[in-house]
């Protein structure tokens, strides 16, 4: 028995003369990581091992000789992350937006975590909190993201909540997210989703309290002075205030 180095070489010495065949040790290979097709091309480009047992065919050594032909040619795993956002809800009074956050894996293979979703806060928002995710969530400025240390087998997906306030005066926000796997086609898989959903948080809100009572009584003392061209007034007045959703 032996381990390949970083490279994937192996060797096996001081063997008798004999017919030999190697046994690539499926459970070893690097998570979601499968055995490519058997013998496909010529002895110094194929993969000898058989994909389901991972041995290789017999081969014969004489005295002195050496087969530097048998290996094996191993591929990462075919799967498709996608990156979903929307938003789930807005509370106009408080100018807080929820956005639903999700990577959903569509096949066909495994997904092999972490995985990771980023979520880039525009520069008219503020982060508030994370909620109901099973991830591991940290904050760095207007970037937060969130790691779930698990794979994810097709149709499955990890999920959470970013909660954002939102500045004055925005007519409409957006949010972007980017999904992360270790491996795609052999590489750090980047899934980009980026989506824009119109807010109602443009204009002016409602206006309540101590402003609100002062305008009034400063209202109905211009209506007693002025009549109906003030009582005019007053009710467009009223109603723009009214109105929390700029058209």
């Amino acid at each position: 028995e032996t381990t390949t180095d970083a490279d994937g070489r192996y060797g096996f010495t001081e063997l008798t003369p004999g017919t030999y065949s190697v046994r690539f040790v499926l459970s070893t290979l690097p998570n979601g990581f499968t055995l490519t097709t058997q013998d496909v091309g010529g002895d110094a480009l194929d993969s000898d091992a058989d994909p389901t047992t991972g041995e290789s065919a017999p081969t014969t050594l004489d005295a002195g000789e050496d087969d530097p032909t048998l290996d094996a040619g191993i591929v990462p795993p075919d799967f498709d992350l996608e990156a979903v956002k929307d938003i789930a809800a807005t509370e106009v009074r408080a100018r807080v937006a929820v956005w639903d956050v999700a990577a959903i894996n569509r096949g066909p293979d495994t997904a092999i975590g972490p995985i990771t979703i980023i979520d880039r806060i525009p520069a008219n928002q503020t982060f508030v909190e994370v909620r109901n995710t099973t991830g591991s969530c940290s904050v760095a400025g207007q970037v937060v993201t969130c790691v779930f240390d698990t794979d994810l087998a097709a149709g499955e997906r990890v999920t959470g909540q970013v909660v954002t306030s939102v500045a004055p005066g925005a007519d409409s926000i957006d949010n972007s997210i980017q999904v992360t796997s270790p491996f795609s086609d052999g590489e750090l898989a980047v899934f980009s989703n980026t989506d824009e959903a119109v807010s109602p948080f443009g204009g002016e809100l409602p206006r309540t309290g101590g402003s609100g009572a002062g305008s009034f009584v400063g209202w109905a003392f211009a209506f007693l002075l002025a009549g109906a061209v003030a009582l005019l007034v007053t009710r467009r007045q009223r109603n723009r205030w009214s109105d929390p959703v700029a058209t």
